[in-house]
Formats: C-alpha cells, structure tokens, sequence
C-alpha cells in the first residue's frame, strides 16, 4: 500500500475576487481635486494588484461613476443589484472596493451581496498580514490591525439594542449592545498597550544597535511599493533579499553594507517598507519604528518607477513631509531620486522624463538607470559617496610622542589618512565628517586636530 502519510495536501484554490473603483467627485474620495493626481484606470489597476497580492483570481474589475454616496451602502441602490448580480453570476467570493467604507456600509453591502467585502484599508492590512516576516514586522501589523479596528468599534454593534430598565424614574442605558462593544473596546485597549510596549523595546534596541555605527554613513531606500527598491538593495549589498513583482512585497527592513570590489569607503544601506497613495496615518504610525531610520539616515535615495504616474512621487513626498522631512528632502546633499526601470520606456520618452524630474527637483540630483544594470547601480554608489565625501573635511592631527589608541581609531574612521613622522611624534592628514571630528576630541582631548586648507 502506498504510504499516504507523505502526500501534501493540494493547494488551496485562488479566491475569486471582483476590484471595484468608485469614481467620484467629492473631496474625500481617493480621486480629489488634485490635478496631479492619477487617472481612475491607474488607480483601479493599483487595486488589482493589491488584490493580486493578496492571492486572489480577478474574476471582474469595474469602474463605477458614482455622483453622490449613500450613507447605508456607498453605492446607488442600481448599481448594487448590478453589482449583486455580477456577483452572483461570477460566483465571486470576495468584493474589494478601493475606497473608504463605514462599518454600516460595510455590512449593509455584504448582506446585499453575500459575500465578503474589502475596503482599500482592510485589503492593506491582510496583505501585510501574510507578508510579514519578522517579530517586529508582525508586531507592527497587530498594531495597525488594532488601531483600525478600534477606529470602527463605535458603531459595529448598533445593531444590538440598548435595553432600558429600572424602577421609577431610574433609566439604566448600559444594555447588551453597549456592554459588547465597551467590552470589545477593552480588550482591544489592552492588546494595543502590549503591542506599543513591545515595539518601544524594540525602539530602545535600535537606538543602541544605532549607536554602534554612528561612525558609518547610512543611506535608506524609499519609494512607491513595488517601484523596485528591493532589486537595488540587492543589487547594491549582494544580499540575498526577496525580489518579486509584487505590492508591499517587502515589509520587514533590512540593512546590509554595499559590496564593491574597491570601497572608497563602507555605507550602510537599509530596504524600508513600500509607501502607497492614501495611506492611512495609523499605518505610517504602526511603522514608526522602522521609519526612525528614515528620519536619522545621511542620505535619502527616492527610488521611483519611471513607468508610473507622478501620483507616486506625490504620495512618496507626502509622507515623507508628514514624518517632517521637508528640510532633507530640499538639501541635495541629502536627498537624491532615482527613476528606476529605465529600460522599460523607449530612448526619446526617457529623456522626457528626465528633464521633467529636473524641472521640478530644483537642483536635486537625479539619476536614471535599470537595478538589474550593474554598471548603473555602480555608478549610483559613486554618486553616493560623492555626496558623502562633500561633508568631510581636511585635518591635520599632531602628535608630541606617537600615540597608538588615536592612531588606530584615526586609521579605522578617517578617510585618505596620510602619515608622516616628526622626530618622535607624529602627524596624520586626514578627511573625517564633522560627527567624527567631535567624537575624536571628545575621546582624546590631548590631542590637536585643526583645519587644513592645503589641497
């Protein structure tokens, strides 16, 4: 008999999944009045891939026009039965609507349609449920997750009734439905003070671990999810990272330091989490943690999908404004873009391109090139320590009697050290950042360091 015990299970089919964009004009809708904003196609294709993401089989996609929204279920009661109906002949198993519904729309069109319903938020969050990895990435999901459903507690359980009761002219309001939701409210409280406990550890551990390459430069990837910044990590530090054409791919940070055969010196490049357009302020709060790096990095690199829409770039600066980056983002020693998958677009559209990013970028400096180009990617990391080595400065270091510990520290931080013997002292020509400049008179103090302007 065959030994049926090694047999796997077969995979689980892919849920059928209908994507729905409601296209609207009013100002809280994810269209707006922005005239940079994306097209509703560009938008709708967007929450098909986060719906790709999320494993499911797109049986249906739709755009829907819609000029007012009903309280009781977002949609006109004509396009529901049409919807309904497609769901019924499709024999779709999930409904994700790309905008923001209210816990009583939200069930009013499940019990409509009969199957489950996913606004854009709830859709984010399942996806970053299954893709994280880590202790802290799983931390920092639970978190989100929480903080929305604490947001939609306040009336999930309407449809429980308030019973009243007492004697004379005594009203007891607590009944049943009150007693759930304050219940649920609770419990929800408490989970999210263990979460926030854990993820401020984890904080304290990172301001540590942070401490211990305060000497080394770091730069961060940024961007839109899916424009590409894993393949350049991965290009720039050799690391084995996940690499897929895939939304939010990516949630836990890595950070590794960039391999050349001829370092001119080390950098500490980290992967971050992907941004997307109206993302909500619980998730960039959730991610807090893993964004500190962002607001303490040396050098910002704006990874973008050159064959994307400016709504990226929009979306990627908004948030990056919100965490009170506006200085950086101004500072061209600090901030640079990088427009990715060049080679996707033909020669005469990626020169348009990039003198459109010039235009707007204001002097910041801007660079085009293909992550799976090694030669581009080169060229990206000499750029970077150009924009490095415009910090430091030129030193002269002189010692009465040779003193070891200093020269070794010197040796091991400093950049182009020359050294020359005076009798039986010394002295060392050297470049260092002004960060470790203070760090060695604050460690030897005896010593002299001073400027020197001879080139």
């Amino acid at each position: 008999m065959p030994d049926n015990s090694r047999l796997k299970a077969p995979p689980k089919a892919p849920l059928s999944a209908m994507v729905i964009h409601p296209v609207i004009k009013q100002p809280h809708s994810l269209n707006g009045h922005d005239p940079l904003q994306a097209s509703s196609a560009c938008l709708l294709q967007e929450a098909v891939s986060l719906a790709q993401a999320f494993d499911c089989h797109i049986s249906h996609k739709a755009l829907v026009p819609i000029r007012n929204v009903r309280p009781s279920t977002f949609f006109t009661s004509g396009w529901c039965r049409t919807l309904g109906s497609l769901v019924r002949a499709k024999h779709i198993d999930i409904v994700c609507v790309n905008e923001s519904l209210s816990p009583i729309q939200h069930r009013n069109l499940e019990r409509l349609w009969h199957c489950k319903v996913l606004e854009r938020t709830a859709l984010i969050l399942h996806i970053f449920a299954d893709h994280a990895r880590s202790f802290e990435g799983r931390l920092q999901v639970r978190m989100a997750e929480l903080t929305y459903q604490k947001s939609r507690l306040v009336r999930t359980w309407t449809h429980l009734e308030r019973q009243r009761g007492g004697t004379g002219g005594t009203r007891a309001l607590a009944g049943p439905g009150e007693h759930q939701r304050e219940s649920d409210k609770r419990q929800i409280q408490q989970e999210l003070t263990r979460v926030k406990t854990r993820l401020k550890a984890i904080q304290r551990t990172r301001r540590v671990q942070r401490k211990g390459r305060a000497n080394l430069p770091h730069v961060v990837l940024v961007g839109y999810t899916n424009a590409g910044k894993s393949t350049l990590f991965r290009a720039l530090t050799k690391a084995h990272v996940l690499v897929k054409d895939q939304m939010f791919a990516t949630l836990d940070p890595t950070m590794r330091a960039i391999h050349d055969s001829h370092p001119t010196q080390k950098i500490i490049l980290t992967d971050t989490v992907g941004f997307i357009s109206h993302l909500p302020t619980h998730l960039i709060a959730a991610f807090e943690a893993t964004l500190e790096d962002v607001k303490r990095a040396d050098i910002i690199v704006h990874v973008r999908d050159c064959t994307a829409g400016a709504h990226q770039r929009i979306a990627v600066e908004q948030v990056l404004t919100s965490m009170g980056l506006e200085e950086t983002m101004s500072n061209p020693l600090r901030y640079i873009e990088v427009l990715n998958k060049i080679d996707l677009v033909p020669a005469s559209l990626a020169r348009t391109i990039e003198q459109e990013c010039n235009g707007y970028a204001h002097r910041r400096p801007v660079l085009s090139l293909s992550a799976l180009d090694p030669d581009a990617c080169q060229k990206l990391y000499r750029h970077l320590s150009a924009m490095l080595a415009t910090r430091h400065r030129r030193y002269r270091v002189t010692m009465k009697s040779y003193h070891a510990p200093a020269a070794s520290w010197l040796y091991k931080h400093a950049h182009h050290v020359t050294h020359q013997q005076e009798g039986e002292g010394a002295s060392f020509t050297l470049h260092l950042s002004p960060a470790d400049k203070q760090r060695f008179c604050k460690l030897f103090p005896d010593l002299r360091m001073s400027r020197d302007v001879a080139t």
